[in-house]
Formats: C-alpha cells, structure tokens, sequence
C-alpha cells in the first residue's frame, strides 16, 4: 500500500491540472512562447553589450560554413545548396567592389521577381554593407519611379524579365543612378549587364569588415507598402526588425529539419525576412517558386516534401476554391505560417487539407508591434496577457471615423475600448520597441506617431489597424481604417460595400473603393466586379441588394465591370491603380452608373443621385420629398373608429394625412374632418393629456408612409412628424393574452447572426456578445436546445469567436433574413413540447423581426432578451421594439430569462445559473433604448 503522503502529492497534482485546464487552459502554450521571447531578448542584449551585431547575413555565412551541401533554394527542380549561394554572392559582392560601383552605406535598388538570383544579389551587395530596397514588381509608370527616388538608390538592378518595366521607365529616371541588368547582353543605352561579370568574377569572401554592424537600429533594408492606399512608401526595416522577423518560424515551432514553400513575391516581408530569414535562422530548405498557383501548389507540396507553407491575403481562399481532387490530404505539411485568412475559410481549409497547425500572426512591416496565435484559435491573431503587454506595450483605444483621428476626452487624453469592442491598435514607442519610419519625406513618419496619447510625453505608433480583443484577451483583426472612404458625412467600409456585393450569385469578386467628385467633399463609392463563368449581370437585382442591405450613403453610385480583378503583389485588391478596362453602363434610364474611362488618374464622376422610381433605376440631382395623396387601393379593414359602421370605415379612410393643429397636436386629417389620433372622435379640440377615450395605439397600429423606402413603417406612439405626411392604421389581429411562462423542457434558445463582419457596425455589439454567451452558457447548464444561424457566411464571416456553440443542436447557414428555415422547422418538430422561443442576436429589425413574427404565426411564444439584441440604427432597433410589445412578443432581460428558467432557489441548477448572473449585465445604454 502507498503512502499517504504519496497519493496525497498524486491527488494535488492532479488537482492542479485540472485546475489549470478549466481556469488557465493556455498556461503551457504562453509559458513556451514567453520563454521564447526571454531567450531572443537575451541574445539581442548580449549583441548590444559586446557592441558587435551577429547579423541575419553573418548567420548565412555560418550556416555555409557548418553544412556547406545541405539545400537551401529548391528553384524549378535546381537545388541550390547554402555553399553555392554564398559563393555566388560573393561574386556578385566582387563584381561592384572592383567596379568601384558602391561603398558602405549605399542603397540599391532591387527590381527582380523570385528567382534564385534575387537572393544571390540581396546577400551579394549586403556583403557591401549596402542597403537594399524591393521593389514591387507589380508597379510600373510613376508609382514605379516614386519608389525609386524615394529610397534614393545609388544603383537598380533590374531581372532578365524585368526589362520591358526598365524600358518605360528609362528615359525618366534620374541620370545619376546606375542601372544594371540580369543578362550577359543588352541594347538599352546606358544600361550595364551583370551576368557575363559574374562569370569571371571571384567566389573568394569580401572583408567581413564590409558588412560589420555594431548597431541594431541601423538600417538593412527598404521594403515598400503594397500601396492600395496611394503611392508606395520605404519602410526603414533595421537590423533588429529582421532579427525579431527571422524568428518567427522558431517560435512557431519549425526546425532545420523543415522544408519551407514560399510562393509569395520575395519583395515583400513575409517572403524575405520571415521566410528567407527564417529559413537561415533554423538551416532549413525553402521551396521558391516564381509565381503562386493554385492548382499546382499541393503538387509542389508532395514533390518537394514540404513541411512548412506561408499563406498571406487570400491565398488560403484560393486553395478552398479549386476542384475537389483525391488524396488532398495526402502531404507532409504541419504548419502554415502567415495572416489574413478568415475564420470561415480556416476551418474549412482544415477540414479539407488536413491537421495542419495555423499559425496565424499579425504584424505591419513597418511597426513596432506583433501578434502570434500559437493556441490555434481560430480567427484570431494571438493572445497577449500581462507579461506580454509589459514587453510589448500596447493599446486599442477609441477612434472617430467622421474626423478621422482617435478621440480624445475634455482633457485631451486618448481613451481605451472596453473588452469586445473595436478600437484602434496604437503601440507605445521607446527604446526597446523603436519605430523607425520611412525613407525620403519624414511626414510620411511623422503622419504614423501619436503623442500625448495617455499622458504628457508620450509616443505611440498608430498601426492603422482596427482590432478589438474579447473577455480571453485573444485579438482578432477587423479592417483597415485607410480601406474606407467618406461620402456625405459618413465614412464608409469598403469590406462592408464589398461583402454585400459579393452575396449575389453571379458575382466572383466585388472591389469597392471611393472616387472624387466635383464640387463634393468627400468620395463617392464605385464597385468594380467580375462575374461567374456563365453568369449575366443583373443590375436590378444588384440595386436591390444594395439599397436592401446598407445605408443610403454606403450604396456604391457607379459599377465598373472587370474581366479579371486586379491585386496587388501580396493578393489584395487594386483600389486606385486601375487599367483601362469595360465601363460601366451608360446613363440612360434603368442602368446604374455613368461611363467612364480610368487611367493613372481618378476619372471624374457626375454628381446626380440615383433612385429608383417606378420599378426603374433613373437618376436626379435632387431627391423630392413628393406629397402622396391617395393609398392606391390599400383600403382601411377594421372596427369602427369614428362612431360610423364598418362598411363606411373602408371609404371613410382611404385618404388620410397627417397633419399639425395649432402647434397643439397631431391629427388625422380626412376631407373636410379631423379625427383625433388620440381619442379617434370627429373634431376634437382637447388636448392629448385631456383625452380620456379609447387610446388608438391599444387597438390599431398605426403606420406612416415613408416616401424614400415607399413602403409604410410603424410609427410608435408619442413619435412625432415634421411634416404633411400619409398614415394608415391597421387593426391589431393578434389577442395580447400570453403569460410568457417559460420552463427548459418547453423552450429553444435561437442565436440570429452574431457574426465578424457585423461587429464594426452593429451598436453595442461587444455587449451583446457578452450577454449572449451568458445566455448560451445557461442553455448548457439547463440542458436547453440552442438554433445557431449565419447569415451568408461565406461574405458576413462566421459567428464571432467568443460565442462558444459548443453543444448547440444546429448551426445553419442562411441567405433568407428570417432564421425559421425549413431545417430549423425539421429541429423544432424532434423537439417534443416545444412552446416558447428565447430569440437574441442581430439585426433586431430585420432578422430579429421577421424571425419572431414567423414564430409567433406558427402558435409559438417569442421572448426578445433587449440586453442581447441589437442594430446598426437605435431608431430600427426602437421601432422593432415597439412594434413587438403590440405583437405580444416579449421583450424581456438575460437576466430574467435565466432566474424564470430556473424559477426557484432550490432548483438544483439554481447556483450555477446564480453564478453566470452574479456579474450584472453591461449597462451599455440598450435597455435606455427599449
């Protein structure tokens, strides 16, 4: 038998565990990534006491020394071993350096697509102790001789493919730079040849003394900004930004034994330094291949044994859309390293290419700031916690779309969002964590700090992210906030504009972003699009789409047709650089938008507004608010309201309007009568407070016909009018007799569309998440069914992170607003005496209301929880509201629901429901709105 003291310590371990597991389940991950971060940290400060930098390059060259023969660039079938690039980049060092070409501290300028020599050239004048800049290779014309002076480049190197790029641009460049090319000839004046140098030149090491640095914030390389948002800028990445950079697959877990495939172009960071470098840190093999494909990538993959991928943008999305083939899964990859990939397309990447491990990370290439999912959650872009923030100093605090700046309190401080909530990512600059800019125009600099952020003296780097971070503290990216333009006061998400475009059937892709109008401040929207094979343009059902699913201001006023969309270099879209292609349609009645021709520059746009009118789309340049006067045979059917019978009420009130008396009240108004809204009597002069008759509101609803929607709304009691207007009443049908009992055997919980892409816009959605998981975890608890919808996942993204749909009876995709689908039907009818619906989520006045009054048609009982419901508009939300309580619809608390559930102190589930409501709900200012 054991001792005591034996089974005791066995027990306390396992206590331990358990504990850990339920109140710290990430304790083991972070702990191993701050180890990580500890180690790095050390080695960057022994580098800076021994006053000597062991560089990414010094690293290299020790790599080739160690395992001379092992694989480092896999090209097209060639294998280049670390010996063999370090020797062709000592000839191409050799080259310059009898040339007299450059000295220490020089820029060059770097204009080459992947291919082997790209590296060759990189390390070659690196080896100079020269700066080198990537350029894009996407770019060409002005953006590309931008990019060239700005980082001021004392020689280009241009690739063999290069060359008609080269050309264009030749007899505007500045004469004082050196151009040289990839090929033993060439018959462009001026230009140098490279190539037949490097043949005769020595593979002996240049003085290490070239390439010495005993600073880590001096300079190595420029690397350009894919420039969606206007030209490209040089971000300044110094020796310490590519030593963090090169870390990255260390600190996801690759090793030398690695093979790494790197599809993306090598100009950008995730190519160059968190994969090249990346590579030279763990000795490991990279796979380059020149161009991404989709359809030959799992190919290469299998051919080549890769462990390791790097995905960036839509590249995951690409892969999830070619032809299901067998053996997908049949491969040795184990991690994928980059960012951008949504929630949705993660999980079904996973689920159709295998276990492999995402290592989703956030970092800009020129911040100061980074983020590493290393638990695996999905849709996230890491977790940070205490230690990491006392490390990496970070905020996300409160940003004003309208002025487009962070807001700042009465006493002129920035101030930080709550938990869930979307705010601006800001990172505290200082000595550890320097932000070094850009080259060439310092306001370009200037324009990404932010001082006197938190207190006096302080300095932040304005990421220009929005991100928010939930109740676990992980962060999950939303948007860009220079992805936005402003028309009529508004700003406007493109993704937003996008994402509903992209829900009809025949469009492939949606690009939205803003063009000048003359004489308006601002940009108007302009959606550029290409369609599904075999698909035809519908404008009428684009316009309703539009007009069905965004505000008045977001509906793009101009369409451009594309045959193929453009990107940039890293898979975003083109938003200003836009070749001439088909135009849109032309103004006359029934198209939409104007044509228009798009070059280097901004095309003018007319100014006229579109509506429709009629069943048509026509344009004006002023929308009218028309007078209408008849209700077009809508007829009056109900009881008898102003002391006639029913047979003349259908006559009596086929035209009434709305008007004011007096400055008193509100009456309607039909012929020669008024009848009072209030006490319904012909000619009532009392005032409303002295009405002491039937109020209308107990029996009719009354509803007002909104001209700019053409349809009638209703109109809550005590609203007021400005202006002549038409109503109608419409009798109430349903009895208000329900008890609003509610027991777990009896109930379903419904969750409506509590997705990623409604955070940003939808009021209080933070709040309502939090409220709603309350819900779901008292639904587990009690044993409740829970109905989980998405609305078009595939545009609108997943149901957001927070909510846990573990054990959830059905999450279903959807494309109709009311969540009472024919399979949500078939779930109902398995559930045996289902009587009353708990109903939360978004948008109270469209998927919300529909879904309730479905429910409450089909004889069930309907309780709207207020804390956990919401819309992008408190008016909508207010008139839902308001028309539920007439509907005998309940609307109700969380708080509430639960404790009714439950029903009793001695229920026996009664603590663990206590337990979820001993923190109150957040008081957001929603149940002010009710």
């Amino acid at each position: 038998m054991l001792p005591y003291w034996v089974t005791g310590a066995a027990a306390g371990i396992v206590s331990l565990h358990l504990i850990q597991k339920l109140l710290f389940p990430y304790f083991w991950h972070e702990l191993i990534y701050l180890l990580k971060v500890i180690k790095f940290g050390l080695t960057i400060e022994i580098y800076r006491l021994r006053g000597r930098i062991f560089t990414v390059l010094d690293r290299f060259v020790k790599q080739a020394e160690r395992q001379p023969h092992k694989p480092f660039i896999v090209y097209e079938g060639d294998v280049h071993t670390y010996q063999d690039v370090d020797r062709r980049s000592n000839r191409v060092a050799r080259v310059f350096l009898q040339q007299g070409a450059l000295k220490k501290g020089d820029t060059v300028a770097l204009l080459m697509s992947n291919e082997p020599d790209f590296i060759h050239v990189w390390f070659g004048v690196a080896k100079l102790g020269c700066v080198v800049a990537f350029l894009n290779f996407n770019v060409r014309s002005r953006s590309l001789l931008h990019s060239i002076s700005n980082c001021e480049p004392k020689i280009l190197i241009v690739g063999e493919d290069m060359l008609g790029t080269l050309e264009e641009i030749l007899p505007s460049l500045q004469k004082d730079i050196g151009v040289w090319v990839m090929t033993k000839d060439c018959t462009l004046p001026s230009v140098n040849t490279l190539l037949d140098k490097l043949e005769a030149a020595s593979e002996d090491c240049v003085p290490v003394n070239l390439r010495s640095a005993n600073n880590l914030k001096s300079s190595v390389l420029y690397i350009f900004t894919s420039g969606t948002t206007g030209l490209p800028k040089a971000a300044v990445i110094s020796h310490l930004q590519i030593l963090k950079g090169a870390a990255g697959l260390w600190a996801f877990g690759a090793t030398a034994d690695d093979t790494v495939y790197i599809t993306l172009p090598l100009y950008h960071s995730a190519a160059s330094v968190l994969g090249i470098a990346g590579c030279i840190k763990l000795g490991a093999t990279c796979v380059l291949r020149k161009k991404f494909s989709a359809s030959q990538f799992w190919s290469d993959c299998k051919k080549y044994n890769v462990t390791v991928i790097q995905y960036i943008g839509e590249l995951c999305r690409y892969l999830c859309n070619q032809p299901v083939k067998e053996g997908e899964k049949d491969h040795k990859v184990r991690l994928a390293v980059g960012n951008g990939v949504r929630s949705d397309v993660w999980r079904e990447f996973l689920g159709r290419f295998g276990d492999i491990k995402m290592c989703e990370f956030y970092g800009a290439t020129e911040g100061n700031i980074s983020f590493m999912n290393h638990t695996g959650k999905i849709g996230s872009v890491g977790r940070t916690n205490f230690f990491y923030k006392l490390f990496f100093p970070f905020d996300l605090i409160k940003y004003d779309f309208k002025k487009d700046e962070p807001i700042r309190n009465r006493h002129g401080w920035c101030e930080k969002v709550k938990k869930g909530e979307a705010g601006l990512l800001i990172s505290k600059v200082n000595a550890k964590n320097p932000f070094f800019g850009y080259a060439g125009n310092k306001k370009h600099t200037e324009k990404k700090l932010l001082c006197e952020v938190f207190k006096k003296g302080d300095i932040y780097f304005n990421t220009g992210d929005l991100m928010v971070q939930d109740q676990e503290n992980f962060l999950y990216f939303l948007d860009r906030i220079g992805d936005t333009y402003r028309w009529k006061g508004e700003n406007v998400a493109t993704t937003e504009v996008s994402d509903v475009i992209g829900m009809l059937d025949f469009i492939q892709e949606a690009n939205v972003y803003g063009v000048p109008v003359p004489d308006h401040e601002g940009k108007v929207g302009m959606v550029s699009v290409t369609l599904k094979p075999n698909k035809s343009l519908d404008l009428e059902q684009m316009y309703e789409q539009v007009v069905t699913y965004l505000p008045g201001y977001a509906c793009p006023l101009f369409l451009r047709l594309q045959e193929t969309m453009e990107m940039t270099g890293t898979f975003k879209q083109q938003k200003f650089r836009l070749p001439p292609t088909l135009a849109a349609a032309s103004t006359s009645e029934g198209k939409i938008g104007t044509e228009i021709a798009v070059g280097d520059t901004e095309p003018e746009t007319p100014t006229e507004d579109f509506r429709k009118v009629d069943g048509t789309v026509s344009h004006d340049s002023t929308v009218k608010n028309i007078e209408v006067t008849a209700m077009e045979e809508e007829k009056y059917v109900g009881q008898d309201v102003s002391n006639n019978d029913s047979s003349d009420a259908d006559d009596n009130f086929d035209d009434m309007l709305v008007e004011k008396v007096e400055d008193k009240q509100w009456i309607l108004k039909e012929r020669e009568e008024d009848y009072c809204i209030y006490c319904n009597l012909v000619n009532c002069e009392k005032e409303s407070e002295d009405c002491t008759m039937l109020d209308m509101h107990r029996k009719f609803v009354v509803q007002l016909f909104a001209e700019e929607w053409s349809q009638y709304i209703d109109l809550p009691k005590g609203f007021l009018v400005s202006e002549r207007c038409k109503v109608r009443l419409v009798p109430l049908q349903i009895q208000i007799t329900t008890l609003g009992n509610l027991t777990p055997s009896s109930t379903v919980f419904f969750c409506c569309d509590m997705q990623e892409r409604f955070r940003p816009a939808i009021k209080y959605f933070g709040d309502i998440i939090s409220v709603g998981q309350r819900l779901l975890q008292g639904a587990r608890i009690l044993g409740i069914p829970v109905i989980v919808t998405e609305q078009y996942p595939k545009g609108l993204g997943s149901t957001v992170q927070e909510i846990d749909l573990t054990g959830v009876k059905l999450v279903l995709p959807k494309t109709k607003f009311s969540m009472v689908l024919p399979e949500v039907e078939a779930a109902l009818a398995d559930i045996p005496g289902v009587r009353s619906v708990v109903l939360f989520g978004v948008e109270t006045h469209v998927c919300i209301q529909q879904t309730a009054l479905e429910l409450v048609g089909r004889g069930l009982e309907v309780h709207i929880v207020a804390d956990a419901t919401s819309s992008r508009s408190m008016m909508d939300r207010m008139f839902a509201l308001e028309r539920f309580a007439r509907t005998g619809i309940i609307v109700t608390t969380s708080e509430a629901i639960l404790l009714q559930l439950v029903a009793d102190k001695d229920h026996p589930k009664f603590k663990e429901i206590q337990n979820i409501i001993k923190a109150s709900a957040p008081e957001s200012g929603l149940l002010s709105k009710v």
